[in-house]
This record gives structure tokens, sequence and C-alpha cells, in this order.
């Protein structure tokens, strides 16, 4: 069976986990979001779809819910998402938004791996991050075997109350607001201006004026910007000051350019 994966990644956990599921499946290199709505690829021809994706706040990310939108196929597809615990009711919001879009959302799947919202917290000490993502990857595994089996199958199991009234409330509030969520985001005089912010945000939300970087009010909420800064010098308001950084260790700055193209 003839398989595509596209992903979105800001601190790479989902490229991480595309690129070895692509590898277990017989698929090609993962193909970003970012650039099949760029240029229009919307309509595989394989005879089976994936998509990985982080969760935020319960939900998909805005920029794959567009993706998925504008998606054209009849083919099966799976959806693999991951985040940093409880993904609440994102399954069964997911589930509804592929039915009103006329996709057959196959296998919906989700994996723990380390949180990227440095906004809450940080990134744990060297020797508890390997725990954790030594457990993502054996999860990963029986992702794949699910995917390659053909069983059909829906995470669906999740706490109403935490879906509906706390933090679900807040979240739908919040996930609303997400493209302007960048105005809480700050820059100290650390910055030097060196552009990595821009050149790495998927969806071009940064321009650098004067040396310093500003954000355009068109966020995903990816922490791409934060996490990748060299020089630590973004932090959203004074959350995230101090606290230790986190990208994927088996992924490169140069790979998170490469999916803007």
């Amino acid at each position: 069976m003839t398989t595509r994966i596209y992903y979105f990644t800001g601190t790479g956990n989902s490229l991480w986990i595309a690129r070895v599921l692509a590898q277990r499946l017989g698929a090609g290199e993962p193909v970003p979001i970012v650039g099949a709505l760029r240029d229009g690829e919307l309509s595989p021809g394989e005879q089976r779809i994936g998509i990985v994706t982080p969760v935020y706040m319960y939900r998909l990310p805005h920029l794959v819910v567009e993706f998925v939108k504008k998606l054209e196929t009849k083919a099966p597809v799976f959806l693999v998402a991951n985040g940093g615990g409880d993904p609440g009711d994102m399954m069964a919001w997911s589930q509804a938004l592929f039915a009103r879009c006329g996709l057959d959302l196959a296998q919906g799947l989700y994996l723990t791996v380390q949180s990227n919202y440095i906004g809450a917290w940080g990134a744990p000490e060297d020797d508890v991050l390997a725990q954790r993502l030594g457990k993502a990857a054996v999860r990963v595994d029986e992702v794949g075997a699910i995917i390659e089996g053909g069983e059909r199958m829906v995470h669906g199991d999740h706490s109403r109350f935490r879906a509906w009234v706390h933090p679900g409330m807040l979240y739908r509030m919040g996930y609303r607001a997400v493209p302007t969520a960048d105005g809480n985001y700050r820059v100290s005089d650390d910055c030097n201006g060196c552009g990595t912010c821009a050149r790495i945000c998927p969806v071009d939300n940064i321009t650098i004026n004067g040396e310093r970087p500003g954000w355009k009010g068109a966020c995903q909420q990816c922490m791409a910007c934060l996490q990748w800064c060299p020089r630590q010098a973004i932090d959203v308001k004074d959350k995230s000051t101090g606290r230790r950084r986190y990208h994927h260790p088996e992924v490169r700055l140069k790979d998170l350019l490469a999916q803007k193209g």
C-alpha cells in the first residue's frame, strides 16, 4: 500500500514521529503541511494518507485545520497527534471535522512526548527527558503496528469534565485567540538580531525591525521562535525566563528551515 505522510512541527516532535512511521510504512520523505498549502499539493494519489501533528489546547493547530479542510482524497487517513499530556476530546473533535470534510478517518491515535509549551514549563533534566522520549519511541512503534495492521481505531477516551469544564472551557476561549497570542512575547537585550526566529517561523509571522523581531498577529503557537532562539532571548512575558529550552534531539534547525521549503 502506498502511503504519504504530512506533518506540522515547531520543535521537532511531529517530524520525528513522521519519519519513524514513514520508515515503517514504506512511505517517502514526510511532506510538510506548510509546503503543501503553499504549493497547492492537496490531492495526493497514494492509497493511504497520514497526518502527524501536535495538539494545542485540546485541538489541532489552526494551520492543520486549514489543511484538513482543503485535503482531497478518498483514501483512508490516519491522524497521529502528540503532546505533553492529556489530549482531552481532541480526537472526538477531529473525527467530526474529518466527517464534515468528507474524509475517512481510519485511525486517530495519540502519544505523549515532551511538551514544548515553555509558557507553562521548561524541559526537564537530560535523564528525565531521555526516559520520556524512550517511552514515546515505544508508543510510536505501537502506533505504527496499528496503522500497518489496518485496524480502524479512533481514540475516544477522555474526561468530559476536563474536556468541557476545566481546562476545556479556558482552552476553547484560548484557542480562538491563538493567532494574536504572540502579543505576549517579549524580547530581551540578549537578542542580537540574528533572524533565526523569522527564518524558522512556519507561517512567516515574524519580521526583523531594527535588528529585533516583531510579530504580526498570525501565530500558530508552535513555540519554534522561543525554543530555537540561540540566545534564549524570547519569552512568554516573564513566565518562561530561565526555563530550559527544548527541541527533539534527533531534529536540527536545518530540518525546521526545510519545513518552509
